[in-house]
């Protein structure tokens, strides 16, 4: 089960202009980390009477509605200097908290609230920017700008690529990225491009190969980086040789079918796509 498949909870991500209750949810966002209370059965967050219960009121501010849960349960973004219990968690180390609708919920907020910190001013003429009364939209306060800024996402792809019973797997180079596990070849699609044109180029970048048979498996929204992830299966097309780009990577290794590591547990589309393979289903 990926990140983002909560049911039987809903996630409305539509704007709406709502006054919070007491039982809608806060998220308070501290440096990079989300506050949580860790419990026995899993993690909360704070709803809107344990801000004005335990927080000092006078250090609350810009109480801004971000999305809906299950169709009545609004979730908020506050700023809030500390809150008793709670304590910030890392966008990444959520993604391994239960329960997941939660997790969820946590790290979208947070990648709302990253939004918003960075369009406080104006890209093209420097000045403040306010919200939208209509709209999840920042809009410039310069009567002769009024640019206006929506949260953007990055589209990127996730490969597959396999040569019968054997499939690439790849490791980041560590000044690249500090995610240690096997991964797939992935890259973010760039402007003028199909993401199979994004496979294509990626694939070859990356690690020399040529593909064929590109086709399309399913997408995971992934707030965590404020990618659209796009996942695809594709079939080596002539040599197996690897060409490694350093930069990227530490290795790109054809494993076998059976020898591939079993990531059942994990939440990521890569994990999935991974998984199929090895269980046979792709």
């Amino acid at each position: 089960m990926m990140l983002h498949e909560i049911y039987p909870h809903k996630f409305d991500i539509t704007y709406t202009q709502r006054k919070a209750s007491d039982n809608d949810f806060i998220v308070i966002c501290k440096g990079n980390g989300i506050l949580v209370k860790e419990e026995d059965d899993g993690i909360i967050l704070p709803r809107v009477k344990n801000i004005y219960d335990s927080a000092d009121t006078d250090g609350i501010n810009e109480l801004r509605f971000l999305f809906t849960l299950d169709g009545d349960i609004g979730v908020y973004k506050a700023e809030v200097d500390s809150l008793d219990g709670f304590a910030p968690v890392s966008p990444r180390e959520l993604r391994t908290k239960k329960p997941m609708w939660i997790s969820y919920a946590a790290v979208v907020a947070f990648r709302l609230n990253v939004w918003y910190k960075d369009t406080k001013f104006c890209g093209r003429c420097g000045s403040p920017m306010t919200h939208s009364d209509s709209e999840r939209a920042m809009i410039c306060s310069n009567a002769e700008c009024k640019n206006t800024v929506y949260p953007s996402i990055c589209p990127s792809v996730i490969v597959l690529i396999k040569d019968g019973d054997r499939a690439l797997l790849t490791r980041y180079a560590v000044n690249h990225s500090n995610y240690r596990r096997y991964a797939l070849v992935a890259g973010y699609v760039e402007t003028g491009e199909t993401p199979e044109d994004t496979v294509a180029r990626e694939v070859y970048e990356e690690v020399g190969l040529n593909v064929k048979n590109i086709t399309y498996y399913k997408s995971q929204p992934w707030p965590i980086s404020g990618a659209l992830l796009l996942g695809y299966i594709c079939d080596l097309d002539g040599s197996d040789k690897v060409r490694l780009d350093e930069n990227e990577l530490e290795t790109a290794v054809w494993v076998n079918r059976a020898d591939i590591p079993d990531r059942s547990a994990d939440v990521s589309l890569t994990s999935e796509l991974m998984e199929m393979f090895r269980t046979g289903k792709i």
